[in-house]
């Protein structure tokens, strides 16, 4: 797959780059350059861009219109750095940087396990997913060093209505009920409709993060776990500050 893109981008920036020759020069040069001393193509985390680095940092980029060609610095806008190579942009991939976000993190439907621990593990969860009860079986019982905050949210369609339900059965949260409900899949029925702010804001942020995986697990340090790791312990561990 990766031979077929890289074929398909060099033939294609050739293709650009022999069509612009007289009309802008100076810019088929340029994207010429940076071809020539690029990485191997890239596609980027939920897009269907593609990005290639040259030995300076700077990117070329391919949309998913090939007619446009970007060529210029590449940003993390979450972790608010430039991006310069390849490696450096899959390591910035496994981390999400929930404290540097410019969005509401805080107004969603959530509840914590060991408030009093200084580390914080946070789970996005659904609450109706087959696995969810043995995910937090397991994290409760061996994080024990970590502060949990679940954060629900509904990863497919047919959830949405009972995970709104579910937020309606409890405006008050009691984090040892919501946790015994999550383990034993015995949830409480919503008795009257009611302000639904905190499961839409769930739910938004998950989508906004591109969340489609339940558990996805952010370590202390930001490291990003889509499903359970193999190795829970070890995984934290080595994610911990």
């Amino acid at each position: 797959m990766m031979m077929l893109l890289k074929i398909f981008l060099t033939v294609f920036l050739v293709q650009v780059i022999a069509f612009h020759s007289l009309a802008n020069e100076t810019a088929s040069e340029q994207i010429k350059a940076a071809v020539k001393v690029a990485s191997k193509p890239k596609k980027l985390l939920h897009s269907n861009a593609v990005v290639l680095f040259a030995n300076s940092g700077e990117s070329v980029v391919v949309s998913d219109n090939p007619r446009w060609v970007i060529k210029g610095q590449l940003f993390d806008m979450w972790s608010n750095v430039e991006v310069n190579g390849t490696a450096q942009l899959e390591a910035l991939e496994r981390k999400l940087p929930l404290d540097k976000l410019n969005v509401n993190t805080k107004d969603v439907f959530d509840f914590i396990v060991n408030p009093s621990k200084s580390q914080t593990v946070t789970i996005f969860i659904d609450p109706f997913e087959e696995n969810t009860s043995h995910v937090v079986s397991v994290l409760s019982k061996y994080a024990t060093d970590y502060r949990l905050r679940f954060i629900l949210t509904a990863v497919e369609a047919s959830h949405i209505n009972p995970f709104i339900a579910l937020q309606c059965a409890h405006q008050k949260v009691n984090d040892a009920v919501i946790l015994d409900q999550l383990i034993t899949q015995n949830f409480s029925d919503a008795k009257a409709s009611c302000d639904q702010t905190k499961a839409m804001n769930s739910y938004g942020l998950s989508a906004f993060l591109q969340i489609k995986t339940s558990p996805t697990l952010v370590a202390p340090n930001s490291e990003l776990s889509v499903g359970m790791p193999s190795q829970l312990m070890t995984w934290l561990a080595k994610n911990s500050n």
